[in-house]
């Protein structure tokens, strides 16, 4: 895990580090997002939980109606259960390598792209992490409004695709609604 961690690191470092040297080229963007997650696990009886997300994210403007988009983001995630008091927290760095941005107008942007998740950990009721796999992977979909030149605020949901136990008599399935704002530097 320390050395994925530490690989996640040098990557974005790198990232950085590239989009920096080249900031003064017309079209490349980099910043930071933060926000918060309504999430749920699918193919349960769970309810929703809140929990937060923010990371750092460049974009690279192919033309005035298209950009890809990369993010590096923290998310905290999980469920409650509908029949008890119990809940669970799942902690992700989620990497979205090459979300497709589309302006159909001016400020509004359309979004998607692949996702994958990396289990920092977790806690909660019935939480053992050996119970759950390391990765997590689906699509992210959404829609974005520019504020400002450097504010834009959006939403999104990330539709888990692989279940994310290793237990073959539950399936669970990552479900999250975000919101937030993305401030470009």
């Amino acid at each position: 895990m320390k050395k994925t961690i530490k690989l996640m690191l040098c990557a974005v470092l790198l990232g950085v580090m590239t989009i920096n040297a080249q900031e003064k080229q017309k079209g490349i963007e980099f910043g930071i997002k933060a926000g918060a997650n309504l999430t749920e696990f699918r193919n349960t009886s769970s309810k929703f939980k809140i929990g937060i997300m923010g990371g750092v994210f460049s974009q690279y403007r192919l033309s005035e109606k298209l950009a890809i988009r990369s993010e590096i983001l923290y998310s905290a995630q999980g469920a409650k259960s509908k029949n008890s008091s119990g809940k669970i927290k799942l902690n992700y760095i989620n990497v979205l390598p090459a979300i497709i941005k589309f302006y159909p107008i001016n400020k509004l942007s359309l979004e998607a792209g692949p996702q994958v998740g990396y289990l920092l950990g977790g806690k909660g009721t019935g939480f053992v992490k050996s119970n759950f796999k390391k990765i997590d992977y689906g699509v992210a979909l959404g829609i974005g409004y520019s504020l400002t030149d450097n504010l834009e605020i959006g939403i999104r949901y990330n539709l888990g695709f692989a279940d994310i136990t290793k237990e073959n008599s539950t399936s669970l399935k990552n479900s999250v609604f975000q919101a937030g704002l993305s401030f470009k530097l």
